[in-house]
């Protein structure tokens, strides 16, 4: 009987060993790790597969995890991409072989550097080309949540400087003869970052564009901006706001907005949302009529309060830092170069500084102490603590797009591209990584 206890007891204690052994094997490959051609690892590295719209990036170690790819058939195929290296692509059984992933550097892409001291340096900010979106999309509202980019509404259509819409009475708003366009969007578009894919909301959202996308709590709000008549010949400002629920995935329409205005600034703060400036009206000469009102609600209540003026009436588009409201740049008729702040606690209007070129609209977002403001191929980096800026050249002629951010890279997504007077809808979504910032170079 003793015998046999030990020997239950033996195989006991080797099952647990071969347990233990298989255990440990299988953590060992649960993750793979991607090397430059000379060993070094690679962060930041996208691994996506397109068949099923999974993705991973790489870590500080170069590794990434391959329980992300578990249900892969062996044919199926992943894409690793990288700044500065040539993409490549490998089938699931192939990785499966395979120690680690070893990416060549692109030669291509490095080759417009300058020598400063000892280190080379980019002239042009590098940037990853990331999925597109959808649709060709300029003049929406976009925000960033939980590594997911939301992008609202927007013109679909050309833009033709100076003739986009003709005054009427009270703020409405109607195209000239010679203007053509689609529609302004109602969609919710959703990029996955971590997936590099795109995929729209269900929720009939109102049909804008020249708006603002906020986020409050977990409510994202589509305020102000402008909609077409059915006729798709007339414009009119809107009045209303939507709240889609990102929880809840429900959407209900607040029907009050005294600030009616296209190309209004637009943040929440705290229990507050505050809308600036804008346009209401553009006589049949061109000539536009800008607002210098700054209106603010309380979100708990819903009321509303006309809280003063702006030094300048315009279109204009800022962000929050600490307790102040900076405004970069911004367009009257012509566009302004003058960098401008709100104090939020005393209510007092002070001037920053110049830009080193006028910005009509530009796109802004804050990263710790520092602005970084895009247009038309120049990224400003302004330096809140001191008010100096640098700035950066980049390839991408883009005019109103957006800029995100995730605390490591920035993303420069739609926009349109002048061409003769119009401006070309682009679906390009680009990621610039914030240590690229370090190896170009700057005026």
């Amino acid at each position: 009987m003793e015998a046999y206890r030990v020997l239950i007891h033996r195989f006991f204690l080797c099952c647990l060993l071969i347990f233990m052994s298989l255990s440990c094997y299988s953590q060992e490959r649960l993750s793979k790790k991607v090397l430059s051609s000379n060993g070094v690892p690679l962060d930041d590295v996208n691994v996506y597969a397109p068949s099923r719209q999974v993705g991973v990036f790489t870590d500080k170690d170069g590794e990434f995890d391959m329980m992300v790819f578990s249900a892969l058939q062996p044919t199926d195929t992943l894409r690793f991409s990288c700044v500065g290296y040539m993409q490549r692509f490998l089938t699931y059984g192939q990785l499966l072989q395979m120690k680690d992933v070893t990416l060549k550097e692109d030669t291509v892409s490095l080759r417009e550097v300058v020598v400063t001291g000892e280190q080379e340096k980019e002239i042009f900010l590098p940037v990853r080309v990331l999925s597109s979106l959808p649709q060709g999309l300029f003049a929406f509202g976009t925000v960033l949540v939980d590594n997911c980019i939301y992008v609202q509404g927007g013109d679909e259509s050309f833009s033709v400087a100076g003739s986009t819409f003709v005054d009427r009475t009270n703020g409405n708003f109607a195209s000239k003869q010679h203007f053509s366009w689609k529609a302004y969007s109602k969609k919710l578009w959703v990029y996955d970052i971590q997936k590099d894919c795109w995929s729209p909301c269900l929720q009939a959202f109102s049909p804008r564009a020249y708006h603002t996308l906020l986020l409050h709590g977990r409510n994202l709000l589509a305020v102000g901006g402008k909609r077409l008549s059915t006729s798709k010949k007339i414009e009119w400002l809107r009045s209303d706001i939507d709240i889609y629920d990102l929880k809840r995935d429900t959407l209900i329409v607040d029907e009050v907005n005294p600030h009616m205005a296209a190309d209004a600034a637009s943040f929440v703060y705290g229990n507050q949302l505050i809308i600036m400036g804008g346009s209401v009206k553009e006589a049949d000469s061109g000539y536009r009529t800008y607002s210098a009102d700054i209106h603010v609600q309380d979100l708990r209540t819903g009321y509303w309060y006309e809280v003063g003026k702006m030094p300048r009436a315009m279109e204009c588009k800022g962000v929050i830092w600490k307790r102040k409201i900076y405004l970069f740049g911004g367009f009257d008729g012509v566009a302004r170069r003058e960098v401008q702040s709100f104090d939020l606690a005393t209510g007092k209007w002070r001037h920053e500084g110049e830009l080193p070129e006028p910005m009509g609209r530009p796109a802004v977002v804050v990263v710790g102490d520092e602005a970084y403001v895009y247009e038309a191929g120049k990224m400003l980096v302004y330096d809140f603590l001191s008010g100096q800026i640098r700035s950066y050249a980049m390839r991408q002629k883009l005019k109103r797009c957006e800029l995100l951010t995730d605390g490591r890279r920035l993303y420069l997504i739609g926009g349109g591209y002048p061409k003769s007077g119009h401006l070309i809808a682009s679906s390009s979504l680009y990621a610039v990584d914030l240590r690229a910032f370090e190896r170009t170079v700057y005026e």
